[in-house]
């Protein structure tokens, strides 16, 4: 009897490490895939992102939580339009201290929720368009940027994203906690994290709506397609809108709100920064400091790939029978582009209303071309032949671009805008037709053997990473390498320049020879207390900001705006001063259409960029002597 136990023990215990070994062993490469992805994705978001100059609307944000934080800061208090960005800044300002790195990683954060954000919907997706969709939004320029700007934008948007989530949930199963999660969601989105919130809850809402009403109609008979089931289950019911736990919901949004807007009730003040939210919401539809349809220009200009391919899968869709969830897509999508047309609040982050749901159209296209080939020509298709293909076409469309930009430089220099000016060179057209040809003969080629739906699989495959690996590139480009370039599209005109931190660096140098401990020597500046140079001097205890030149005199570091000739004779006879460029401008207003190529492939035109800031730091003379001196003395050049 013992015996026959003692065997059972062990053949229980061998079969659960048996069991253990498989679920090691059998880690699907989908979840190996996810952890690459976001490994890259943080590597390309932490990367310089504390070497990349914060522009004004991410400083006057970042003033705000680093005042909550900082005892005895000289900075005056302002409002913030976004509590919830004040109150993650805050954190990350209390644990990491004041700098780029701080106000941004929070952000980073959430950028790679939203990433992560479609395998709430993998059920409904399934397994390979979701993997797809988190790397289309992983490698989008628009999304890459904002995450490294600390746009609160993306918060409302993944907070709006986990809300359908709560939404369509409760739809299938009633579950109270849903419920609770898309009301509380939809609120924090609204309310607590930016203007925008307001107009994108909106436009989902009605998306939402649009989508039950038709079907409705098409329930009654007047539409005679048939619904999927993934339409069935994606169609949010006005019942299970009735049945949500509204009162649990509202009691939860209530209880978040007032939380993170009072710094979980150690600033009752806090309060006041919902009315801002909703101010900048009223305020928007009056002013703006972005152009009209910004958002729109944004997306074609940064989100080319992703449009044609979202094209595509409404094409297909269109011939196969629109689902209620493709329909809600499009319906997203044509709201949010007349919500940007009346609504002037809208910035070039908030273009992510358009691409989102464009993104997750195109998913349904790039996954398409990822299914099973019928064999129905001369030969099978091999599985490696469409990678071929697209290995070829990739290698077809990057001469092409290369030969495009050569025309686009062209077309920059023409005296008028017009294209009789402009003397092309026979290698530019040549090697831009010789692609185009290329391409063509090898569809017919591809066709010939393998089917049409082999080559057009095969050429769109290249495309689709052509797109991807050009979108990395072009996020780089836009958000690290042409930061300060106010001629990047995404900037909206207007950039700090790379000289403040040049003007950074040469205050704390200044603190440190001139002896003063922990950067307390005064300084005035003739600025706003929520400007670039306010930023520059967050950590300066003793730093003053002015309105008028004379108040500032006599201070051993006096900051002033570049005035010319009309600077004070008390400080240019006492003291030593440097210049230094913060802001730049340019006006794309005058481009030609003959410059638009060269503008959108290599961010060139004729049209200059101006500084519109410059500022001068004057070091008084007894100071700048007594720096020398310390120079002399420690051997320093």
């Amino acid at each position: 009897m013992t015996d026959h136990t003692a065997v059972e023990a062990v053949s229980l215990g061998e079969l659960t490490a048996a069991s253990r070994q498989t679920r090691v062993v059998t880690v699907s490469l989908e979840w190996v895939a996810y952890a690459a992805l976001i490994a890259l994705a943080l590597i390309l978001r932490l990367a310089e992102l504390d070497r990349v100059p914060m522009d004004r609307q991410e400083i006057t944000q970042a003033l705000s939580a680093y005042r909550a934080v900082t005892p005895g800061v000289t900075i005056e208090a302002a409002l913030t339009s976004s509590p919830f960005m004040e109150a993650l800044q805050s954190i990350s300002f209390g644990i990491l201290g004041g700098s780029e790195l701080a106000a941004r990683l929070m952000t980073v954060f959430g950028s790679i929720g939203l990433i992560l954000s479609p395998l709430l919907f993998r059920a409904l997706l399934g397994r390979g368009r979701t993997l797809i969709l988190s790397i289309l939004l992983a490698v989008s320029p628009v999304l890459f940027a904002a995450a490294r700007s600390s746009s609160p934008v993306i918060w409302t948007m993944l907070f709006v994203i986990i809300s359908l989530w709560g939404l369509w949930r409760f739809a299938s199963t009633r579950g109270t906690a849903y419920g609770v999660i898309a009301v509380a969601g939809f609120a924090v989105a609204a309310l607590l994290v930016e203007p925008g919130g307001i107009p994108l809850v909106l436009i989902v809402i009605a998306a939402g709506v649009l989508v039950r009403l038709t079907s409705s109609l098409n329930e009654r008979g007047m539409y005679t397609y048939e619904e999927s089931s993934a339409s069935e289950s994606t169609g949010v019911a006005f019942e299970a809108l009735r049945a949500l736990p509204w009162a649990a919901g509202i009691g939860a949004a209530a209880l978040v709100l007032i939380m993170i807007s009072t710094g979980f009730f150690t600033q009752m003040d806090g309060l006041s920064g919902i009315g801002e939210v909703l101010s900048g919401f009223l305020t928007g539809f009056t002013h703006g400091e972005s152009p009209a349809l910004f958002p729109i220009s944004v997306t074609l200009f940064y989100e080319l790939f992703t449009v044609l391919f979202a094209a595509a899968a409404v094409i297909a869709a269109l011939r196969s029978g629109l689902d209620d969830f493709t329909r809600f897509l499009i319906a997203w999508i044509v709201l949010a582009a007349v919500a940007v047309i009346f609504w002037r609040g809208a910035g070039a982050d908030h273009a992510l209303w358009l691409i989102v749901p464009l993104t997750i159209l195109a998913s349904h296209a790039a996954s398409s071309l990822l299914g099973d080939l019928p064999d129905n020509h001369l030969w099978r298709v091999p599985a490696w032949g469409r990678w071929v293909v697209a290995l070829g076409a990739v290698a077809i469309i990057a001469v092409f671009t290369l030969a495009l930009h050569d025309v686009a430089r062209t077309l920059i220099f023409s005296p008028d805008g017009s294209l009789n000016g402009v003397q092309f060179t026979p290698e530019g057209v040549v090697l831009t037709l010789i692609p185009i040809l290329f391409m063509i003969i090898t569809y017919f080629l591809i066709a010939s053997v393998w089917g049409d739906r082999a080559s057009l699989q095969g050429l769109s495959l290249g495309l689709l990473v052509f797109g991807l690996i050009s979108s990395i590139g072009s996020g780089w480009r836009a958000s690290v390498e042409r930061s300060d370039s106010p001629n990047e599209l995404i900037h909206d005109q207007e950039a700090v320049s790379r000289d403040y931190w040049l003007m950074r660096q040469t205050l704390l140098d200044l603190t440190e020879w001139g002896g003063a401990e922990f950067n307390t020597i005064e300084v005035r500046a003739v600025a706003d207390s929520d400007s670039v140079i306010a930023w520059a001097l967050r950590d300066f205890p003793n730093a003053t900001y002015h309105y008028r030149l004379e108040e500032t005199l006599y201070a051993p570091i006096i900051i002033t705006p570049d005035f010319g000739v009309d600077i004070l004779p008390e400080i240019t006879t006492n003291y030593v001063g440097q210049d230094f460029t913060l802001r730049s401008f340019w006006e794309p207003s005058v481009v030609f259409l003959t410059e638009l190529p060269g503008w959108w492939t290599q961010n060139r035109t004729r049209v200059e960029i101006t500084a519109v800031e410059r500022v001068i730091v004057w070091v008084r003379g007894d100071v700048y002597a007594g720096i020398q001196a310390n120079n002399d003395e420690g051997g320093a050049g």
